[in-house]
This record gives structure tokens, C-alpha cells and sequence, in this order.
């Protein structure tokens, strides 16, 4: 395999920096509650049924 560019080594490290800081962004989102709901919630028991 060829060695790569240092001008795409570069273009391939800054990809992976956006790319991992949009999806830390949307994790910080989901935990702060701004993220999209969970659209099926699953039902729970009634608290006598669960005792």
C-alpha cells in the first residue's frame, strides 16, 4: 500500500476531528434532554405488580 499524502493525512485528520465532535455534540445533547425522544417508551407495571 502506497504511503499517503501529508496533505491527505491532513484532510483525513481533520475529517475525524468534525466527525467526532458532531457526535459528541449530539451526546451531550441527548443527555441534557434536547436530543429526540425515544419514541416507544416501554409500559411499566402498575408498583403492585412490580412488588
Amino acid at each position: 500500500m502506497p504511503d499517503l499524502s501529508p496533505a491527505l493525512c491532513r484532510l483525513i485528520d481533520s475529517l475525524a476531528q468534525h466527525a467526532v465532535q458532531e457526535y459528541l455534540t449530539g451526546e451531550a445533547a441527548q443527555h441534557n434532554g434536547q436530543g429526540e425522544q425515544r419514541p416507544n417508551h416501554p409500559t411499566l407495571p402498575s408498583l403492585n405488580e412490580a412488588a
